[in-house]
């Protein structure tokens, strides 16, 4: 796409980034004590003499060690696959309109994920509160897919993955209002540095988007006739306009 990020997209990356790996961290620490993966145990401990003796202690419930790995890895990989999401919606949003991309980049990914379901043939037990909250999260599923469409025509794939990363704070609110989920330092400080990158790149959006809305309402001003793409990318050939008026006169 030959789109150079900013130095405002770079700086707002690398605290979106370190704030990503103390989140990690603190997620690390978390597992195996405050999200419930160890019970205490208590009773007696018998020798081969019939002697037994008092024993205390804790011991882990979790299914399987290699879980958390596993589940990094899976999120590292998730990671890299919407990375290459994010360019390729950008480049598709030249040729076809958001509806278009809407539906190949959704609505099949559907389909596709109907092919697990149809092998494994899991059991569909639905009650009120487990179907509420399933049509609730297709509906905000279905708004953040056509926001994150739109987001992806106006800014670059950079500054919308730098700016998607301030969900990280709003998920520990949630999850502790909702999952009683307590963040540790390390996830608190993680989701601050990314706050700290997102509102640098947002701050520079900001700046100039305003720089260039005040050059193209000069030029306007000034008489000269900017059509819808040019008023897209900010730029006006007036001094091809100009060399044409001149040689009119």
């Amino acid at each position: 796409m030959e789109l150079k990020p900013s130095v405002a997209a770079c700086i707002g990356g690398t605290f979106c980034t370190t704030g990503v790996v103390l989140v990690a961290i603190g997620s690390w620490k978390n597992i195996g004590t405050s999200r419930g993966n160890s019970a205490p145990i208590t009773g007696n401990l018998g020798t081969s003499r019939d002697i037994s003796a008092p024993i205390s202690g804790n011991i882990s419930t979790s299914r399987d060690n290699s879980e958390p790995i596993i589940g990094v890895s899976l999120a590292i990989l998730s990671a890299l696959i919407e990375s290459l999401l994010n360019v390729q919606v950008r480049i598709l949003l030249r040729d076809c309109p958001i509806v278009m991309v809407l539906f190949y980049t959704f609505a099949v990914s559907f389909a596709i994920g109907t092919v697990p379901m149809l092998i494994m043939r899991p059991q569909w037990s639905m009650d009120v509160h487990i179907t509420t909250l399933l049509v609730l999260c297709a509906g905000l599923y279905a708004v953040t897919s056509f926001i994150y469409v739109k987001a992806a025509k106006t800014v670059p794939p950079v500054t919308q993955v730098v700016l998607s990363q301030l969900e990280l704070g709003v998920t520990f609110l949630l999850q502790f209002a909702f999952l009683r989920f307590v963040p540790n330092v390390f996830e608190i400080g993680g989701a601050s540095v990314i706050a700290v990158g997102g509102l640098v790149d947002t701050v520079y959006i900001v700046r100039v988007d305003s720089r260039n809305r005040k050059k193209l309402n000069f030029r306007k001003q000034l008489g000269f006739n900017v059509d819808s793409d040019n008023a897209k990318s900010h730029t006006v050939d007036w001094k091809d306009r100009l060399r044409e008026g001149n040689r009119q006169k």
